[in-house]
């Protein structure tokens, strides 16, 4: 199929990239977007795009245009892979740019998770060691937020507790 050619309104080529075509006046009826195109269409300002099938059964894409003034259309027509390969290449690197980004996403949210949750179950772990009145072990957590606040003051708390604790059986023994 032939990228660009003007046809008249018998739809023979007058102009044409390979200049035999042009100068014998050759049919382009066999052109699928030509199909159902006349001397009135033309002279109408006919426009027409899509795709469509060539004689020999290839699928295009094209359009066809009437020339103002003349009863004349240029017609511009690819083969539907050549039309759509950009297409297909741009949906593959969005596909794996979108899968790089919720890759990134994951891992992302894994460490975040991490960071929080690991501080959280030292916490956890000490307050539970407190409730069993275990006053000697200190927790500390390296973080420079509101979790490492809360384990410096339940830290003080545990030492507070055990200084209580011992000036309470102090008393008991004195008793």
């Amino acid at each position: 199929p032939d990228p660009v050619f003007v046809v008249d309104q018998r739809l023979r080529v007058l102009a044409h990239t390979q200049r035999e075509r042009a100068a014998g006046l050759v049919s382009a009826s066999g052109e699928g977007i030509l199909d159902g195109v006349t001397e009135q269409t033309l002279a109408a300002n006919f426009v027409r795009s899509g795709e469509f099938m060539t004689a020999d059964g290839r699928r295009m894409v094209g359009s066809t245009a009437a020339l103002p003034g003349r009863p004349w259309a240029v017609v511009a027509q690819v083969p539907v892979e050549a039309a759509y390969s950009t297409l297909a290449w741009m949906r593959a690197v969005v596909l794996i740019t979108v899968a790089i980004a919720i890759a990134l996403a994951l891992f992302v949210g894994i460490i975040a998770a991490r960071r929080i949750t690991a501080p959280l179950a030292a916490l956890t772990a000490f307050a539970e060691r407190l409730a069993e009145r275990r006053f000697k072990q200190r927790v500390e957590v390296n973080t420079r937020d509101e979790l490492a606040l809360l384990a410096r003051a339940m830290s003080r708390a545990a030492t507070d507790l055990e200084a209580s604790e011992a000036k309470l059986q102090e008393e008991a023994a004195i008793r």
